[in-house]
């Protein structure tokens, strides 16, 4: 994927220095670089592919699509996977501070999942 527009977005983008690769769609951390599993300082969405260095925008809040790491399931809370993908979010197990957002529909694995983020 080499560019990305949210399905909706609520005028939420901010331009941020890449300090690693980073691909379109892919979900991008404060520190400028693909979120890992588990990530907690997920900021929003890589708008397009960019290399270290360049800067990147990100689109934060609003409903987002997102590459499903494994099944999600429509209603699934959903975290950061590895390669800045999606999982699913296991209330009582994974930490509050690992929560994206809700899968508006169902995805399979390498499929798109539309999510409204809850931050």
């Amino acid at each position: 994927m080499t560019g990305y527009l949210p399905k909706h977005n609520p005028g939420a983008a901010i331009t941020i220095p890449a300090t690693a690769a980073i691909t379109g769609g892919q979900l991008v951390t404060a520190a400028g670089e693909p979120a890992g599993a588990d990530a907690t300082t997920v900021i929003g969405v890589a708008a397009r592919d960019v290399t270290t260095g360049e800067n990147v925008t990100v689109y934060s809040g609003g409903v987002q699509r997102l590459v499903a790491s494994a099944a999600i399931a429509q209603g699934d809370l959903v975290k950061a996977a590895a390669d800045g993908q999606i999982a699913v979010y296991t209330a009582g197990t994974d930490s509050t501070d690992t929560l994206l957002g809700v899968a508006l529909a169902a995805a399979a694995l390498g499929e798109l999942a539309t999510v409204k983020f809850l931050r």
